[in-house]
């Protein structure tokens, strides 16, 4: 399916919608259930599931798995590396909505998710195939306050997310675009394992706190140094539109002459559009995670009480998105 829209929208636009599947994660943090209560104040949603990590069952997990039983949410326990446990669940509520509308409408709060979860849904309608059909898809994150960042586990993984590693020539140059996290060493760690011909940074600034500023130009300071100012781009954190604007525009120019990785290692908002991005334009970007995975450091992580939602529209119809 074409992607015909993608707009960040507010909490209040969405006062009285109605949408067929609510898909959240019941991790360990503290914001697990945050975003989908507040969703449920505004909107119905005719099913509602929570996907449940069965590793790290460790901080807010248990409370999370029973708020989320008594909003009335079916739990799910799925691999978090593995895009199956989301196309089934998608698959599943599109089948008992057939016939009803020519729109599927789901709502992912995507706060607890591993990228690995939200690439999913994003697969799962790519490979879609229905004539006259759309779907839309709400992308809702709900912000975390500050926690300081944790000495960082080894890397168990680093490669392309499945279904978003193009078909570029690996004899081109490689680009690399790195979104920077607040945890020392990840960022480094990728560009020596990836020794690419060029690289670009990207950080939030202004971000969700001045903390976290401070804490990514000081754990990636080596680094930021050793690219001179003219690789390294900052994005304001709660605005979708500029900071889509910015990464479209240099990368779509690397990815003319070469081989672009997009590694999304910060915020999760970030990630989504390097998603979004690459959707669009998947024969030549590819996006990259890395991780420690069930030996990674958790992070409590309470919700500070913003939102940033992205409301996507899919299609096989040609016209416009009235």
């Amino acid at each position: 399916m074409k992607l015909r829209s993608a707009n960040q929208i507010r909490l209040d636009e969405m006062t009285d919608s109605v949408f067929d599947l609510l898909l959240a994660a019941s991790g360990f943090e503290a914001r697990a259930t945050y975003g989908s209560e507040k969703a449920l104040a505004v909107a119905s949603f005719k099913q509602k599931v929570a996907l449940g990590f069965p590793d790290r069952q460790t901080g807010s997990r248990q409370d999370n798995d029973k708020k989320f039983s008594k909003l009335g949410f079916e739990l799910i326990q799925g691999d978090s590396s593995s895009q199956l446990p989301v196309r089934d669940v998608l698959t599943r509520a599109l089948n008992e909505s057939a016939g009803t509308s020519s729109v599927f409408r789901v709502l992912v709060d995507y706060s607890s998710m591993t990228k690995t979860w939200y690439a999913a849904v994003l697969n799962w309608v790519r490979d879609f195939d229905s004539a006259n059909f759309n779907i839309e898809v709400v992308f809702f994150y709900s912000c975390s306050s500050y926690s300081d960042p944790q000495s960082v586990a080894p890397n168990a993984y680093a490669g392309p997310i499945e279904g978003f590693s193009s078909l570029a020539s690996p004899r081109s140059p490689t680009a690399l675009i790195l979104g920077l996290g607040y945890q020392s060493d990840r960022a480094v760690g990728l560009v020596e394992y990836l020794e690419p011909d060029e690289t670009h940074l990207f950080y939030t600034d202004p971000a969700s706190s001045k903390e976290f500023v401070t804490a990514v130009l000081k754990n990636n300071k080596d680094l930021i140094d050793a690219l001179g100012e003219e690789r390294v781009f900052s994005y304001p954190y709660s605005n979708l539109r500029t900071t889509s604007l910015l990464l479209s525009s240099l990368a779509l120019g690397l990815a003319k002459t070469h081989r672009l990785i997009l590694a999304p290692l910060g915020p999760k908002p970030f990630s989504l559009l390097c998603l979004l991005l690459a959707y669009e334009h998947i024969d030549s970007i590819d996006v990259w995670r890395v991780g420690s995975g069930a030996q990674g450091q958790t992070y409590p992580r309470k919700p500070s009480g913003e939102f940033i939602i992205c409301s996507t529209v899919f299609s096989t119809i040609e016209e416009k998105w009235p």
